[in-house]
């Protein structure tokens, strides 16, 4: 979806969020009640809520997307061991005023949800 920024920087703490375990919480919360691949509308993903350039965790954001716009980011299923999403979630906790490691524990589980790691529960 197209997203309208003022310069670089702001393209850039953005796309941090935006690839952060909280926005793809945001989003798996409200995709359809079916366990099918997860798809959002407009509607949905204009939802996601979004920090303000000027909150404290905005440098964060940005100064992360530096460190890691060359660096690649594994698939979602993988994201429990990707040191990427793990910077970036650092980041995003920094925003939320959380410890990176309640973040690592969110991405952890996330992994193993069944229309992520496109496997049932175990019983």
């Amino acid at each position: 979806m197209p997203v309208s920024v003022s310069d670089g920087c702001e393209a850039g703490a953005l796309a941090v969020w935006w690839n952060s375990t909280p926005v793809i919480m945001m989003l798996l919360n409200r995709r359809s009640k079916k366990l099918n691949y997860p798809a959002w509308s407009i509607t949905h993903q204009s939802e996601i809520r979004i920090p303000k350039p000027d909150s404290a965790g905005w440098d964060a954001l940005y100064r992360t997307y530096v460190r890691v716009r060359d660096m690649e980011v594994r698939p979602l299923r993988e994201a429990a061991d990707d040191p990427v999403r793990a910077m970036l979630d650092a980041a995003a906790a920094n925003v939320l005023g959380l410890e990176p490691d309640v973040l690592a524990g969110w991405r952890r589980r996330l992994c193993r949800e069944p229309t992520v790691s496109n496997k049932p529960y175990p019983l």
